[in-house]
């Protein structure tokens, strides 16, 4: 079984997801660790959202998207500022980028969109 592939079952795709919320968590957790981390974070974290919106069942989204949401906020129950100020944006940004992708919209709108 290939590692990155369109994910059929209802157990394939929640092991992706779930995978995909833990690395956003991880992320999350790296901007209290690094001094840089921030910059890591706007560069990668959407990655992880464009991914789940190509290979995953679309049905499933709205499960990411709380899951990611309720994870990052508990990893970061001291200080909410990285989850609303990084991982939301994130988040919205990169489900919007793979959205389009998904119905081939040109270069120019994918980047007025995730803008």
């Amino acid at each position: 079984m290939k590692v990155i592939s369109k994910r059929e079952t209802l157990t394939q795709n929640i092991a992706f997801m779930g995978l995909m919320v833990a690395i956003n968590a991880i992320f999350a957790l790296v901007t209290y660790f690094l001094p840089i981390g921030g910059v890591i974070l706007m560069l990668l974290l959407p990655l992880t959202s464009v991914l789940v919106v190509e290979y995953c069942n679309p049905k499933y989204l709205a499960i990411y998207v709380a899951a990611t949401l309720g994870i990052s906020i508990a990893c970061t129950a001291w200080d909410f500022s990285s989850t609303i100020l990084f991982v939301l944006p994130a988040l919205i940004s990169g489900t919007v980028l793979g959205i389009c992708r998904k119905f081939n919209f040109p270069i120019s709108l994918n980047l007025f969109g995730i803008t």
